[in-house]
This record gives C-alpha cells, structure tokens and sequence, in this order.
C-alpha cells in the first residue's frame, strides 16, 4: 500500500484524528485567548443560524489567502491567525447573513476540515480502483456511497471540496497530515518489539523496567492481528462495492441492448409500412395507365383525319404488343 492509501485507510479507520482545531482545541483557545470587545458585543447581540453555502466559500477563501499571505503566513498565533480570518470574512461575507464570532468560525472550520478529509480518503480508494470508463462525475458519485456507508450519513460539503481539492495550500496540508500520521504508526509497526515501560509501585517508589519478552509479543501479535483484520474489512467493503458496480454496469449494457433490440423492431415495421405505401402507389399508377390504355383501344379512326388516325393507330398497337 503507496504512502497516499496508508494515510486515507487511517483516516477512515479512526475518523476523528483529523482536524486543524478539535472541538478541545477551540474551547482552550476560546478560554485562554479573550477576544476583542467588538466580538464579544456581537456574540451577545446575535446568535448565528445555520452557515450557508455563501458564508462556507467566504470562510474558505478567507483560511486559504490569510495562510497564503507572504507577509504573516502560516507561523502566526492562533489567537492572531483567527481574527485576521475574522476580519476577512466579515468584509466578503454576504451582508443578509448572520454574524459570526471567532469561536463559531473555528468550530465550522474545524468540522469541514474533518468532513472534507474523510471524503478524501473515500475519493482515494475509488480512484485507487482504476475502473475504466468512469467519469469525474461518477467517481463522486461512487465516493459518497462509499462515505454515506461508513459515516451513516451524506457528505455536506461538496462545495467546499470543490474549492480545497486543487489548492496547493490544502493539499500541502493534508501531506504534512498524512506524513504525521505514518511516522507515528511507524515504530509500533516496525519494531514491535522494542521495550516499553510500566511502572511498578514498591517500597522503594516508582521504578520503571522493561515489559517482558513474552508480553511484548503478545501485544504485537494483537496489533498486527488488529491491523490485518481492520486492512481485511476495508478490502472486503470495497470489493462488494466493486462487485456491486459492475453488477449495475452489467444490467445497464442489458438494458441498452434490450433497447436497441426494439429500435431495431420499430425501424424494420416503418420500413415494412413504407414498402406498403410504395406497392400502393404504384397500383395507382397502373391502374391510371390502363384506363388511358382502354381510351385509345375505343377510340374510332375511322372518322379522323388519316395523319391523325395513323398515330392512334401505331398507339393501339403498342399497347397489344405490350399484352402479348
């Protein structure tokens, strides 16, 4: 497994690691960072509703250009990055919606990171399939079954996973992300073996030795255990949904064929009715032919002039030739 599946299957398998700010971290920042009277008046004045599409796009905006800024970037206190992301969002923000203090601009902040990278992970594992013949479109499609069925409900954030998906700030954020996470799965994983400490409580104090051989083992038999069944369920999931979705192709091809099996039908009748139509035409035409070929047999020549009787003539002929 690449480095970008390691990080996308720990996602999905602790789900809540991921985040910037935790819902801890907001209430520290919250208690320990005062915020400005000018906020403090208008989170006592107002009460912010639901965040709308508008204000998402706004507050994402305001997280990429304030990381972005050349002049302050990343490395700046919490307490200081947050009001400048403040600042900006209440000067773009549409002017009917409500208005948000720093805290509430955290915790929405810090619940799209979260949503958007447990997406991530679902996207990485469809893509990672390589089906040929899908679209842009149907891998999405795909990628929100796969997170409506592990996270038992729809993703709400497509819009602000449209906007973060190509941006070099988030992307180099979700490495950084998926580089912490593999370096501290790493000694667990390959020296399972290595000592850790428990501390025995005697006459003398707290002492510390080393677990012994044979629980040292036993616990790094339990985490590969652990780790092998967790890597099992994840490849089973997405062979069923494989499975599933060549099922849906399958009955999608037999539908089209069914299809143009009874367009082939429909187009075979019209050509039937219009062969019909032709036979009848020409029935029409023959019939009008042989009434003007009656005409002239019955015609009399013997009282025409002889220029005139000689055509007629050669036309009765003609006509009795034609019969014989």
């Amino acid at each position: 497994m690449d480095e970008h599946g390691y990080y996308f299957t720990n996602l999905l398998n602790e789900g809540t690691n991921v985040g910037e700010f935790n819902t801890q971290s907001v209430e520290q920042i919250s208690q320990s960072s005062p915020i400005s009277p000018q906020i403090e008046s208008t989170t006592k004045k107002f009460r912010g509703g639901n965040f709308s599409i508008e204000e998402d796009l706004v507050l994402i905006s305001g997280w990429l250009n304030i990381s972005m800024d050349a002049v302050h970037g990343n490395e700046q206190k919490s307490k200081r990055y947050w009001q400048r992301v403040w600042e900006y969002f209440n000067k773009y923000k549409p002017e009917s919606d409500c208005n948000r203090n720093q805290v509430s601009l955290m915790n929405r902040w810090s619940t799209i990171q979260l949503a958007t990278n447990k997406f991530c992970g679902c996207f990485d594992q469809i893509e990672r399939l390589n089906q040929s013949g899908l679209t842009e479109k149907d891998k999405v499609r795909d990628a929100k079954k796969v997170y409506k069925e592990l996270h038992k409900s729809s993703f709400p954030f497509e819009h602000c996973w449209n906007e973060l998906r190509y941006s070099p700030k988030w992307m180099e954020d979700s490495q950084s992300k998926k580089q912490k996470t593999k370096s501290g799965a790493t000694p667990s994983s390959s020296n399972p073996s290595t000592p850790e400490s428990v501390n025995i409580e005697d006459d003398s104090g707290g002492l510390e030795r080393p677990i012994g051989r044979k629980a040292a083992k036993e616990r790094a038999r339990k985490s590969k255990s652990k780790l092998s069944e967790d890597n099992n369920s994840s490849s089973t999931y997405f062979m069923k949904l494989f499975e599933e979705m060549k099922e849906e192709k399958k009955k999608m091809t037999e539908k089209k064929v069914t299809y143009m099996e009874k367009m082939v039908v429909v187009e075979q009748e019209k050509l039937v009715v219009e062969q019909e139509k032709v036979a009848i035409e020409q029935e029409k035409v023959r019939l009008e032919q042989m009434k003007e070929e009656q005409k002239i047999m019955l015609i009399d020549t013997s009282v025409m002039p002889p220029i005139q009787a000689e055509y007629f003539k050669r036309l009765q002929m003609e006509i009795v030739a034609k019969k014989m």
